[in-house]
């Protein structure tokens, strides 16, 4: 009986002991995965959507694979307190190691949501074409959007675009500069002047249609053709005249000198 008890007690110490190991096993494997996991966005306001997180999380494989281990990060952050956004984003780049260390090609588009705006930073080992390119896809595809407040839609659109973008510079060969940080120009640089109708005044134009004086413009035309005909006619006359006189000359010569013969002869 003693020797059964044991042997219980013994069972149920291995049981224990198993399903501790088993705890601390999966504990650890958790852990594990958890801190292996990457994240290409940085969203603690829930500003991106759904869509856009598993995008980011989606393509930056491919680039990571394909690409020279090129990465696109997105980060909405509430604000960027007594810096300005060019300075946030510049040492959040810095901070997080977007793109390879080797090519130096990561792309960042970082969003303050308090102030209102967003900046983008990219790292030198991209060609220099690559900041207008950025410009062009940030007017088109961010601005319209994002200037009627609605930050998630905006992100939503332009990412794909920057995504395409950044796959297009990146499949030139790396030069393997060294890693720096190239500011893309604000968008505005690349705006097209659009004339407001506000500033047009209606009230000059009319004006000056209705202060045309159309019988003094047609009778300063007629007088001007007056004046031209005028002055052909004299010219005709004037060419007369002279034709005239020298077929004169010719024929008093021709006569004076058959008179000059006919003296002589006699």
């Amino acid at each position: 009986m003693a020797g059964h008890e044991g042997g219980s007690k013994s069972a149920v110490v291995l049981v224990v002991v198993a399903v501790a190991i088993a705890l601390v096993v999966n504990m650890f494997a958790g852990n594990h995965t958890k801190k292996s996991e990457t994240k290409y966005y940085d969203d603690p306001l829930n500003v991106l959507s759904q869509e856009t997180k598993d995008y980011l999380q989606d393509i930056n494989k491919t680039l990571e694979k394909d690409y020279g281990g090129a990465q696109l990060f997105v980060a909405v952050v509430e604000t960027t307190g007594n810096k300005s956004v060019s300075q946030y984003a510049k040492a959040y780049f810095y901070d997080k190691g977007i793109g390879s260390s080797q090519h130096n090609n990561g792309l960042l588009l970082l969003v303050a949501k308090n102030e209102g705006t967003y900046h983008t930073m990219y790292g030198t080992g991209l060609d220099d074409t690559f900041a207008g390119e950025l410009a062009v896809v940030l007017k088109k595809y961010m601005e319209p959007e994002f200037a009627k407040g609605n930050m998630t839609e905006a992100i939503e659109t332009v990412t794909p675009k920057l995504a395409g973008v950044l796959k297009t510079e990146c499949s030139i060969w790396y030069s393997g500069k060294a890693k720096t940080v190239t500011e893309a120009p604000e968008p505005t640089l690349t705006e097209v002047p659009v004339y407001d109708a506000d500033e047009i005044d209606i009230d000059e134009i009319v004006d000056r249609v209705t202060s045309f004086d159309a019988v003094s413009f047609v009778g300063s035309g007629i007088g001007f053709l007056i004046k031209l005909a005028f002055k052909i006619l004299a010219g005709l006359f004037s060419s007369v005249v002279i034709g005239i006189i020298v077929v004169i000359i010719i024929t008093r010569s021709i006569i004076k000198s058959g008179v000059n013969k006919r003296d002589g002869r006699r």
